[in-house]
């Protein structure tokens, strides 16, 4: 019986598969193929490419131009054979494309490069390659990479350019300068102008982070026109702006140029609806031989605009070279600054505040000092500024509060019956007051020292409500509203007094010291506070006048009808112990 193969296939030869000696019929699907030739081939494969193909003469002719270059040349491809480069294109264009044909015809291999020209009106781009076919041609291959160059240039402008404002980035100034600084001669070098705003955290803060985008643009746009081509001006990040003037002028210019800033940015801006200030510090560095590097002169730049800041800010600073001294003692008093809060070196003080009728204290105004391990006592004036700037004031506020409340408590219940009304008046800075938990921060202060609020008087500058008025008038009023009496200090100084006055809950104006101090010598200090009693008495105000050192102030201020006195003539800032004999036994 013959053996039956597992699979068909393997029974014999298969029909038509040719086996030796047998003669196997043509498929008939491959009898009617016709074969390309060679030649047509390659027509169909430049055909399908993207690419444009074309063969040029050594003077730049056209011999044959593949049907594809019509969408990249705007033109019938039959309409370029014959026809020369130079007929084809402007002449800057042709020279450029021909320059690739000698490159070929000269080389052993293959010639690439990259290549623009107009076309329609449009920039196009393309990378090409070129090789020589015969001694007097060539086969030019092109492709169209437009789309990646552009993607490249907008890489490269991200790269160096703000997005926000379009102005150059940090990374653009810096390698500018970097450039000017290698190449400068000694009689011309490059200055840097370094800015930054002395309010803009406060508008984050109050009106958010789109309003504050809104602000630096503004503020980019008035820069541009106050810098006006004398400087490269370029946004270094945040609120902090610079220019880079390549060969300073004497420093009358310079000067020049940086209060053309300050002044066109002391004007209001409008935000939302709202009006808001921005005004800038401006530190003035010049190179010299001392500064090597770019980052060598922004550094002097910006300590120059601290140092301006400091001065009182919207101001004008040069650098020099103490101001580098100064910069590492404020960084080491920052470190220490840190330590003294999360430590026991922080102390309030209090100056009594008396009535004019009685003499008896009435309350104290608190005010922190800092007993440093190794300077002693300091005032606030040698560590504020440096608490503001480190972000501090907010935290040291609170400190102050809290103690201020812990301790008035004590001094109420060892003190009550012969002083029911005692009070304590704490200031309020700045940063405090756009903070969204200061009124939750002043409630439990009053809490925890089991204090009614009208015992608590908190002192707001008009220079603080200024920065942000509809800010202040909310969190003064929810203050209010919680029955913390508020006091306007250093009235007179600042800019919208009787508006503030009418505008805010104020219980009582503190007359500045600047004005009490001139009573008894010049004769218009006296009509101004005399004017600013009545005013603050036709508005039901008590008036407090602070800095009285002379009895001949506190008589003119009796006579006025000022309510209470504070300054050096009752008694300075005390410790607790010596500040509670103004209560008597």
């Amino acid at each position: 019986m013959p053996e039956v193969p597992d699979h068909p296939e393997d029974a014999g030869p298969r029909r038509g598969a040719g086996a030796p000696g047998t003669a196997v019929p043509p498929s008939p699907s491959l009898a009617t193929l016709t074969l390309p030739t060679a030649d047509e081939e390659l027509r169909a494969l430049v055909g399908a490419l993207a690419d444009v193909v074309l063969v040029l003469d050594h003077e730049g002719r056209y011999l044959k131009v593949a049907p594809t270059a019509r969408a990249a040349l705007a033109r019938p491809p039959e309409e370029l054979v014959g026809r020369t480069l130079d007929e084809v294109f402007p002449p800057h264009e042709a020279r450029a494309l021909m320059s690739f044909v000698r490159r070929a015809l000269a080389a052993s291999g293959p010639v690439d490069g990259e290549y623009s020209m107009t076309i329609d009106g449009r920039e196009l781009w393309f990378s090409v390659t070129v090789t020589r076919l015969t001694p007097l041609s060539v086969l030019w291959i092109a492709r169209d990479v437009t789309a990646r160059r552009r993607a490249e240039e907008a890489l490269r402008h991200a790269a160096f350019h703000d997005p926000l404002t379009g102005l150059p980035n940090r990374a653009s100034l810096m390698a500018h300068l970097d450039v000017l600084l290698d190449a400068a001669p000694s009689r011309a070098r490059p200055a840097v102008l370094f800015m930054d705003f002395d309010r803009f955290k406060i508008v984050n803060d109050s009106l958010g982070h789109a309003a504050g985008d809104l602000l630096l643009r503004a503020v980019a746009g008035r820069l541009a026109e106050a810098v006006a081509g004398d400087g490269l001006l370029g946004r270094f990040g945040g609120d902090e702006f610079a220019v880079v003037v390549e060969s300073a002028p004497d420093a009358a210019r310079l000067e020049a140029l940086a209060h053309r800033i300050t002044g066109a940015l002391a004007r209001p801006f409008v935000v939302h609806g709202r009006e808001v200030f921005a005004g800038a510090s401006v530190g003035i560095a010049v190179a010299d031989e001392s500064h090597e590097t770019a980052d060598e002169l922004v550094r002097d730049a910006d300590l120059a605009m601290y140092d301006a800041k400091l001065g009182g800010r919207a101001r004008v600073a040069r650098y020099t070279p103490a101001l580098r001294t100064r910069a590492d003692q404020r960084l080491t008093l920052e470190a220490e600054l840190r330590r003294a809060l999360a430590g026991d070196e922080l102390r309030v003080h209090y100056q009594p505040i008396c009535s004019m009728g009685t003499g008896a204290c009435t309350g104290f105004e608190a005010l922190v000092r800092w007993q440093h391990p190794a300077r002693g006592l300091l005032a606030p004036g040698e560590f504020l500024p440096v608490a503001e700037d480190a972000g501090l004031m907010t935290e040291l506020g609170e400190w102050v509060l809290r103690n201020a409340c812990a301790q008035l408590a004590e001094w109420r219940a060892r003190h009550g019956r012969r002083h029911p009304s005692l009070s304590v008046s704490v200031n309020l800075a700045a940063a405090q007051l756009v903070q969204p938990d200061l009124v939750p921060t002043v409630r439990d202060a009053l809490a925890a020292a089991a204090l009614p609020p009208d015992a608590l008087r908190l002192e707001v500058t008009e220079n603080i409500l200024a920065r942000d008025a509809e800010m202040a008038e909310t969190v003064l009023h929810e203050l209010d509203g919680l029955g913390v009496r508020l006091l306007m200090d250093d009235f007179g100084t600042g800019h919208s007094s009787l508006g503030y006055l009418h505008r805010f809950p104020m219980s009582t104006v503190k007359i500045d010291r600047f004005f009490v101090g001139r009573l008894d010598e010049q004769r218009e200090c006296v009509e101004i506070v005399r004017a600013i009693v009545a005013l603050a008495h036709a508005l039901e105000m008590d008036v407090v006048a602070e800095g009285v050192e002379r009895p001949e102030q506190r008589e003119l201020l009796g006579a006025m009808g000022c309510e209470y006195l504070q300054g050096y003539l009752i008694a300075p800032p005390l410790p607790p112990q010596e500040a509670a004999r103004h209560l008597g036994a």
